[in-house]
């Protein structure tokens, strides 16, 4: 199922609000259930099974601890199972969903469904750019680790040797993002990411049926709490 960026990102925002504000989650606790399974159903159906399996069995766990929390008079193991709450009910699903944002969304598109939604050019270079020298960076971390692996070398193994530690991780590290930050640059200017400046795309963002329907359902949510916070 591929949905347009602004719906994901609408989604993000309202699903966090919701989320935070925990007014759903004590007038509806049904309705509130649905809303935390949305990101996790979402990843399923993109294809991100062991993803949503995890999502789907901690929020599950939490869901009935909050159920049941008011009934346990041991103070410590309450604090336990309103830290989870806190957690895996109001800060989690919003990640979830703004995680599922971008790991099926293509830089690209994100800038095409940033300019539609009239974003100014000095929020949308900065924000592709930061987005593209961390992914790098990510993946230079990891063949780091591997190189290390390969070589016998672990944090373990170092962790009584920081200045080795220091010499086989952090150097290269460093190295790699002096030359990603050069590199990000060049590739900004070669795509004609500048001020101002008009740019095409190869992609075609537009809504589709599920889109609108997700846009309707998720704008009655948001209607939906705001009344309970009025009321």
């Amino acid at each position: 199922m591929k949905l347009d960026f602004r719906t994901k990102f609408f989604m993000t925002v309202v699903i966090s609000y919701v989320a935070m504000m925990e007014q759903v989650l004590f007038r509806n606790m049904y309705l509130m259930l649905v809303i935390l399974f949305v990101p996790y159903i979402l990843f399923m159906l993109s294809g991100y099974i062991k993803i949503a399996l995890k999502g789907i069995i901690l929020t599950v766990i939490s869901f009935i601890l909050h159920i049941y929390m008011f009934n346990i008079q041991n103070s410590i193991l309450l604090s336990v199972c309103l830290f989870m709450n806190t957690v895996f009910l109001s800060i989690i699903p919003g990640i979830a969903m703004g995680s599922y944002s971008v790991m099926t969304t293509d830089m690209g598109e994100v800038i095409a469904s940033m300019t539609k939604m009239k974003f100014p050019d000095q929020l949308i270079i900065p924000i592709s750019v930061m987005a593209r020298f961390y992914y790098t960076i990510l993946i230079d971390y990891g063949q780091i680790k591997d190189a290390m692996f390969l070589d016998g070398l672990s944090v373990k193994k170092l962790i009584f040797h920081p200045l080795k530690l220091f010499e086989y991780k952090v150097v290269p590290l460093l190295m790699c993002i002096t030359r990603t930050a050069d590199e990000v640059t060049i590739s900004a200017i070669t795509r004609g990411l500048e001020v101002g400046g008009k740019r095409s795309s190869i992609y075609d963002v537009k809504f589709g049926i599920v889109d609108y329907v997700l846009l309707f359902l998720t704008t009655s949510l948001l209607i939906y709490q705001i009344g309970g916070q009025i009321a």
